[in-house]
Order: structure tokens, then sequence, then C-alpha cells
């Protein structure tokens, strides 16, 4: 038994898919499962159980996973032990859920850093269950959690079992995004009845950390709401995929939690408000609770919440007009 095998249970046990899992450790998925065979025949145990439906673990699988979480969980902090203040205040690590405002702070700030050949910086755009997975499994060392307001309490207390500690970064209603050119680019405000002749664009991840829930910017069909388009959604996982396709054609219209007009403005893109009330949405900044924040995580915490002031700003600005 090695540490890597027990990367390799962890990530196929995150995935639910021994293909997802082989395609994020960049392996075969035949190398991956005679990984996990082999760990398998070596400790007597069934970690998975395979059928036509896929994999789950087994009751004994469970108590592995737990063991193999705490393993590599206690191998990354004896590694960390010798690293000095200084190495650490040269990392730097974020998964998030797919949103404009974040991408703009991260793209922002990794421009205005001094080009310190040392820094190590990570930043990874993905739905809102992989980004807390990330953290809690150690991969990164910030997260950041969306979820609506109705399942705050579950987020405290699953904050609290994982260790985490959590900082509000901003809590938010979504705006509608299209092209100027859209045939209700000159409304100020827009009625949901209004949306039914367009086609609604939607990350095609439906994921939440602490259960269902809409996903980083859905539709009104998943909030409980009367649907917002009679034709059927176009999924796309690719922001500038979306934008690309809001650009080009003038029928689409997504759900944003609002966005600096800076990243928008290329694309001919606006946001507007819509008149029907959606739950609001939190997205927290989560860290390991025994930790402090370092110098250089710090000053990109000031670069979000900029980030946050001009999309702030920038939805006000259009309400106004």
């Amino acid at each position: 038994m090695n540490l890597q095998q027990l990367r390799y249970v962890i990530e196929v046990e995150r995935t639910g898919s021994i293909t997802q899992a082989a395609e994020n450790l960049f392996m075969g998925q035949p190398n991956l499962s005679k990984a996990i065979r082999e760990l398998e025949r070596e400790i007597g145990v069934d970690i998975f159980h395979r059928s036509s439906r896929g994999i789950d673990l087994t009751e004994k699988g469970k108590i592995f996973l737990s063991y193999a979480k705490n393993v590599v969980a206690q191998i990354q902090e004896m590694q960390d032990l010798g690293k000095t203040e200084d190495q650490e205040n040269l990392r730097f690590s974020l998964s998030a859920p797919r949103c404009c405002y974040i991408s703009h702070a991260c793209a922002k700030w990794f421009a205005g850093l001094e080009g310190d050949p040392q820094l190590e910086l990570r930043f990874r755009e993905t739905d809102a269950a992989s980004a807390a997975n990330d953290l809690i499994e150690g991969r990164f060392s910030l997260g950041i959690l969306r979820y609506p307001s109705w399942q705050e309490p579950y987020a405290q207390r699953w904050m609290k079992e994982k260790g985490l500690a959590g900082q509000l970064i901003w809590e938010f209603d979504h705006v509608l995004l299209f092209h100027e050119s859209h045939p209700l680019a000159k409304e100020a405000v827009i009625a949901p009845e209004q949306l039914t002749p367009y086609r609604e664009l939607l990350y095609g991840d439906r994921s939440s950390p602490f259960g269902p829930a809409m996903p980083a910017d859905a539709g009104l069909a998943d909030m409980g709401e009367t649907p917002s388009s009679h034709q059927r959604p176009l999924l796309i996982y690719d922001r500038a995929s979306q934008f690309e396709t809001l650009s080009r054609d003038h029928r689409t219209f997504m759900w944003i939690s609002s966005a600096p007009e800076s990243l928008l403005q290329p694309w001919g893109l606006v946001q507007r408000p819509c008149s029907v009330r959606l739950p609001f949405y939190r997205d927290v900044l989560a860290y390991d609770r025994q930790r402090f924040l370092t110098a250089l995580e710090k000053d990109f915490l000031l670069q979000l919440q900029e980030s946050v002031s001009q999309a702030q700003n920038a939805i006000k600005r259009e309400t106004i007009l």
C-alpha cells in the first residue's frame, strides 16, 4: 500500500466514477482500475461495489476511506512543517465556483503581482461541490462556498464538522445577462413573463456542497419559480463559450450574480434586474480553521472585495439608467 493508491481511492469516491477519476488524475482508466484492485487484494477488503449503474463504497470501504483521508491529510501536514513563513507567502491556491466577479478578481490580481519567479499560483474554476471537496481534501488552501440563503444552517454545521473558518464575501441577488442587441436590452427592469420567448443558458454543473440546490448561475425553474422560458435550456460548461453564444445569439439570456462592466463590455453584454423575487445567495471564502490567512491571501481578499464592489456598482448604474 502506498500514498498514491490512497489518493486514487479518494478521487474515485469523490467523483463517483472510475472514468472521471482517471481523467482528473491524468492516467488511463485500466491503470487506475488495476491499481485499486491491487490495493483491495493487498488489504483483503472490497472498497468499491461495482455494478452496471456505477460504483459505490462498501461498508468496509467507507471505513477504509475515512482512514485514507486522515492519512493523506496528516502526511500533508507533516510536509508543511518544513515550510517557512516566507515560503507559505509565495503560495496561493483557490478553488471556486464558476463566476464572473471571482475570475475577474483573480485575473486582475495575478496581473498586478510582482514577477517573483518563486510565486506559486493556482486557481481552479469548477462546480460548487467540487470547490468544497478541493478544500477539505487539501488540494487547495482556499475555497469559495456558494449556497442559497436557506441552506445557511447546513453550511454552518458542515463547516464546523470539517474544521473550516469562513468569511462572507458577498450576499447577492441574481440578475439577467444578455447581449446589448437583445430585444429586452432597453428595458430597465424585466418581468419573468417577458423571458418566455427566449432561450436560457445554464451551467451544465448541477451541484451544491450541502445538498440539492441551484448551481452557480441557474434559472428560475431550478428555484421553484415559474419557468423563465418555454424552450429547453442550453447547457454550457465554459463561461467563454457562454459569452460567445450570448454575443452571437441575441435571443438567449442567463442568470448571473452581477459582474464588473469591464468584463462584459468586450462581449457587448449588459445585465438587468428582474422583478421576480428570487432566493439570494452567499459566497463565503473558507479555509482551515487552524491557520491564519497569509499576507498573499489577504492581498487577494482585498482584490476580491474590490471586484464585488465593481459588480454591485455596475448593476446599480444599470438600474438607474
